[in-house]
């Protein structure tokens, strides 16, 4: 996938799915979670003990994402009328 495509795919930021060519998958929830640069990707995995922490990272060669697909929406706990 080409650095344009990528940034295509991912703006505006929705949580998305990273497929690879080599069939691992990433899914990435929040903005903070990757950096983009014109030739890779580097996902954050398991949240670290601050926010924007992470304990790992991989780092994806954008000429290996074979897709970029959008994860559903959390469903909203509870009737919307706040409270229980």
């Amino acid at each position: 996938m080409t650095a344009q495509d990528f940034a295509r795919a991912i703006t505006p930021f929705r949580p998305f799915r990273l497929l690879t060519t080599s069939g691992q998958t990433y899914d990435i929830r929040h903005r903070e979670a990757f950096v983009f640069t014109p030739t890779y990707i580097t996902v954050g995995l398991l949240e670290g003990p601050a926010p924007g922490m992470y304990e790992r990272t991989v780092i994806v060669d954008l000429f290996h994402v074979e897709s970029v697909e959008p994860l559903p929406s959390p469903v909203p706990k509870g009737n919307g009328q706040g409270g229980e």
